[in-house]
């Protein structure tokens, strides 16, 4: 049996008192328990490494995604997200038990939009939501010539989104790096996975799973993905898509010359050539280490 120092504690629930059941042989632990699956009912919630408001917030669940706890302890929920297998606290209140009649098959492919009590612009919304939320479409509704896609909310509340807002989950956005060009301006926040505020990972893996592919969360787990390019002097050969790496940061180039990244010198997601961000930000973090070519 290994050392728990010997696994990735974001990728793998385990703790001295408590671990995954599925680790039971890769982990010493006082007891084993199987994940029960909530779903998230708030806009975003906030992840954090203790359970505790002013500990790191290492990264954000949105509205529909699966969360598998594995212990509750009052206002706090240590589990693991689904769709990137993150594991975290997370507030009891932004869950709800997954049951048969919680099932996503939508998801927001805007920046930003906002669900409303019903088909009706001019009412005031419930929520906003962002890309990358996940509804239960249940039919269309039109309002003076607005179309609607009314949906079931994870809480059990029934909403309407703006129809082009959302799309199939059986028909993902066909450009991932289209994805990420709308979050342009968007605040930089460590941890952040919503319009309101991200960071560099989690901008490259909001767009590509809108787009029906797959990102782990932190910069360094994304460097292993897809096929490693040889880097020029002039970075020629860099296509749209391709990933640039430094120690903890990542960048999408938007072109053959120029990178989109949420950073903290812009403090946003900004556009910018990447000759100029390579010599900024060796300055103060060190040298481009690699490039991918994601699958």
């Amino acid at each position: 049996m290994n050392d728990m120092s010997d696994l990735d504690r974001r990728l793998h629930a385990f703790r001295p008192d408590l671990a995954d059941e599925r680790l039971k042989d890769r982990v010493q632990a006082a007891a084993y328990v199987r994940g029960r699956d909530h779903v998230v009912c708030t806009s975003t919630a906030p992840i954090h490494r203790h359970p505790d408001v002013t500990s790191t917030m290492e990264t954000e669940a949105l509205m529909g995604e699966v969360f598998s706890v594995f212990d509750q302890s009052g206002d706090w929920c240590w589990g693991q997200l689904a769709s990137d297998n993150y594991v975290g606290y997370l507030p009891t209140s932004a869950l709800t038990p997954k049951g048969s009649s919680v099932a996503t098959d939508t998801q927001v492919v805007v920046q930003r939009s906002f669900i409303y009590p019903k088909a009706e612009l001019r009412d005031p919304p419930l929520m906003q939501i962002s890309m990358g939320a996940r509804l239960q479409a249940t039919g269309m509704a039109e309002t003076r010539g607005t179309q609607y896609q009314l949906v079931n909310l994870p809480d059990g509340r029934e909403g309407a989104v703006i129809a082009r807002h959302v799309q199939s989950l059986d028909t993902p956005v066909d450009d991932w790096v289209s994805c990420a060009e709308q979050f342009l301006y968007v605040p930089y926040l460590w941890g952040g996975r919503s319009s309101i505020g991200l960071d560099c990972s989690a901008l490259v893996q909001i767009a590509r799973q809108t787009a029906g592919k797959t990102a782990l969360r932190d910069s360094d787990m994304q460097g292993k993905m897809g096929h490693p390019l040889e880097l020029t002097a002039d970075f020629s050969g860099l296509q749209r898509g391709d990933l640039i790496f430094w120690p903890g940061h990542v960048a999408i180039m938007l072109d053959d010359t120029n990178i989109i990244h949420s950073n903290g010198f812009h403090m946003a997601t900004a556009i910018e050539p990447l000759a100029q961000a390579e010599a900024r930000i060796a300055a103060h973090y060190g040298k481009i280490s690699h490039a991918m070519r994601p699958d």
